[in-house]
């Protein structure tokens, strides 16, 4: 399942490419295409703080997450599910888009670093617990 994510994201990014004959975009282009601004994703419009999620600034933003999703999933989705893995992501991606829209209201946030990190988390988890699955 996060291989689907990996084929989400750069196809969002090309798509967004594609449109605006761009490859980097301010905030008030990211905000259109349906970035987490706070102001909004809290006050009528949530479905921002999962689309956010899969929006990314740069090419620079795309690869480095790209990278660490490939990293952290291919460690993770054996070990605990495709599903399992899906869900971690999601839960991990809405949560830290909610935190942020939250604690930074007036800036357009996008990105899966935060669903990334919660990956890495659990990760962590497993071996700080003494029960990373082999």
């Amino acid at each position: 399942m996060l291989r689907l994510v990996m084929i989400a994201n750069p196809g969002i990014y090309v798509a967004m490419a594609a449109a605006t004959r761009a490859f980097t975009w301010d905030a008030e282009e990211l905000l259109s295409w349906g970035g987490n601004l706070g102001a909004l994703s809290l006050h009528g419009q949530p479905w921002r703080l999962l689309v956010g999620a899969y929006l990314h600034a740069s090419p620079q933003h795309i690869f480095g997450n790209l990278v660490l999703l490939g990293i952290a999933g291919a460690y993770v989705e054996p070990r605990i599910g495709a599903w399992t893995s899906l869900a971690v992501y999601s839960v991990c991606g809405l949560a830290a888009s909610a935190l942020s829209a939250w604690g930074h209201p007036e800036v357009v946030g996008v990105g899966a670093s935060g669903a990334i990190a919660g990956l890495l988390g659990l990760i962590m988890a497993f071996y700080l617990s003494g029960r990373h699955p082999e």
